[in-house]
C-alpha cells in the first residue's frame, strides 16, 4: 500500500510529534522525519485535532479528538481512553492549573458547545455562558492561561473571548458579519504583544494586536480560507508566522501584518506545526511536507505514514494471469496494483468528489463499485468509471453473481 493520508492535525512536544489522521493518532520521534502508529490497542478513529500537555516531558499526556468522542493519552500516544462521549468533538486545548498537579481542559463540540474539566479530563461541566452559538469549532489559550486566565473560542457565525478561565465568554465583534473561525493561534508573546490570529473559513484572517478588543484583516489574506496557523517555536526571537491558505502556505515575519507566499505549490493545508529546526504541513490525502529552510523547499515526510483510509480489497478474476489487485477508499478513490501490491496507481477517472464504499468483480473482469453517488462501473483495467444509470444514489454494499 502506498503511504501518506490525510492528516487534519499535528502538535508538538520537544522532539515528539502526533499526527491526527482518520486511522489514528500517529507519532514522530526524530522531528517529523518518520512516523509510527504507536502500541497496540485501538487509536482515536478519525482523529482531527491532537493538543499536548504543557508538562508533557513529565506527565506524557495528550488530547485527541476522534468521531465519537475525546480520547486521552497519559503515555504518550501508546494507549487511549475516551474520557468525553455524545457530540462530536471538534477542538480541544489544555494548560496547567497554577499551583495544582492537574490539567485544565477544554473541549469544542459540535452541537453541545464547550466542555470544561479542572481533573485532567476526568470530569467534565458545560461551560457555554455568553455562547450564542454552540458549534465551537476552534478554541486557542494565553500562553499564561493559568495567571490571565484569557482564551478564545470559534464558532460557526463568530468569535468569543473568556477572562475567567473559560467559565464564561463574551463575543467579540471582529468586524465581519458571522465569520466561521475554523482555527485560533494566539502568540507565544500574547502578554507583551497581544497578538492574536483567527483563521475564517471564507473571511480571510482576523488579526488583533490588542488582545482580542478589536480587529483586522491583513490585506494580503482578507478573504478565502485559513485553515491553520502556526507560530516559529522561537518566536518572536525567530519572528515567523505560517499560515494555511486555498493558495498553500503564507509566511509573515512582522506579527502577521504582511504575508508572502512559502515556496511554490498549491496543497491543499489542513494543518501546521513548527519543530525547534523545521517547518511540518498536513496536507489533505498526500500525508506530511517539511521544511528545513524557512518554507523556501518543501520534502515529503511519510515514511511510516500510512493513513489512507481503505475500505475494501479486491483480487483481480485473472490474478493469475495479470497480477492486479484494487483497493477502494473514502478518500482516494480506486487504487490499482499489477505487481501483487508492490507499487500503486490512482485508477479514479470519474470517481471525483465521491467516496467508494465497496468493490466487487464480475466472471468477465468487470470492476464494481458502491459509492456515495450510485453505483459505477469500471472500463478497460478500471482506468475510467462510468455511472450504472439503473443504480443511482448512495451505495453501501456492490456484488456480483458467478455468471
Amino acid at each position: 500500500m502506498h503511504q501518506s493520508g490525510t492528516v487534519a492535525g499535528l502538535a508538538v512536544g520537544g522532539a515528539v510529534v502526533f499526527a491526527a489522521t482518520a486511522v489514528g493518532v500517529y507519532r514522530s520521534t526524530d522531528g517529523g522525519q518518520t512516523w509510527t502508529l504507536p502500541g497496540v490497542g485501538p487509536s482515536v478513529p478519525f482523529a482531527n485535532v491532537v493538543a499536548i500537555s504543557p508538562r508533557f516531558a513529565h506527565d506524557q499526556t495528550v488530547f485527541a479528538c476522534g468521531a465519537d468522542g475525546l480520547y486521552r493519552s497519559s503515555d504518550g500516544g501508546d494507549t487511549w481512553h475516551k474520557v468525553l462521549v455524545g457530540s462530536r468533538t471538534l477542538s480541544v486545548v489544555v494548560a496547567q492549573d497554577a499551583g495544582r498537579d492537574t490539567l485544565t481542559v477544554l473541549a469544542g463540540t459540535e452541537t453541545d458547545g464547550i466542555l470544561r474539566s479542572e481533573d485532567s479530563g476526568r470530569t467534565w461541566a458545560g461551560a457555554n455562558a455568553g455562547l450564542l452559538d454552540l458549534t465551537a469549532i476552534s478554541l486557542a489559550l494565553s500562553p499564561r492561561f493559568e495567571s490571565d486566565h484569557t482564551g478564545f473560542a470559534g464558532t460557526a457565525s463568530g468569535l468569543y473571548r473568556t477572562r475567567n478561565s473559560g467559565r464564561s465568554w463574551r463575543f467579540v465583534d471582529t468586524g465581519t458579519e458571522e465569520p466561521a473561525v475554523q482555527y485560533l493561534a494566539v502568540s507565544p508573546n500574547f502578554s507583551d504583544d497581544r497578538l492574536v490570529l483567527a483563521g475564517s473559513e471564507a473571511d480571510g484572517l482576523l488579526r488583533s494586536v490588542d488582545g482580542g478588543a478589536s480587529w483586522s484583516r491583513p490585506p494580503s489574506l482578507a478573504s478565502g480560507g485559513v485553515a491553520a496557523v502556526a507560530f516559529a517555536a522561537r518566536y518572536p526571537g525567530v519572528p515567523t508566522i505560517a499560515a494555511a491558505t486555498e493558495s498553500g502556505i503564507a509566511l509573515s515575519r512582522d506579527g502577521g501584518e504582511t504575508w508572502v507566499p512559502a515556496g511554490e505549490g498549491r496543497e491543499l493545508v489542513m494543518s501546521l506545526i513548527y519543530t525547534e529546526h523545521e517547518l511540518l504541513a498536513g496536507l489533505h490525502q498526500r500525508g506530511i511536507i517539511r521544511s528545513t529552510d524557512g518554507g523556501s523547499t518543501w520534502q515529503q515526510s511519510i515514511d511510516g505514514l500510512s493513513a489512507r483510509l481503505d475500505t475494501e480489497l479486491v483480487i483481480s478474476p485473472g490474478f493469475a494471469r495479470d497480477r492486479t489487485l484494487f483497493v477502494a477508499g473514502l478518500e482516494d478513490g480506486v487504487r490499482a496494483s499489477t505487481d501483487c501490491g508492490v507499487t500503486w496507481a490512482d485508477h479514479g477517472d470519474g470517481l471525483d468528489g465521491v467516496a467508494v464504499y465497496g468493490l466487487a468483480a464480475s466472471a468477465d473482469e468487470r470492476l464494481y463499485a458502491a459509492t456515495s453517488d450510485g453505483i459505477r462501473v469500471g472500463g478497460s483495467h478500471a482506468r475510467s468509471w462510468r455511472p450504472v444509470p439503473a443504480a443511482e444514489g448512495p451505495a453501501r454494499l456492490v456484488a456480483t453473481g458467478p455468471g
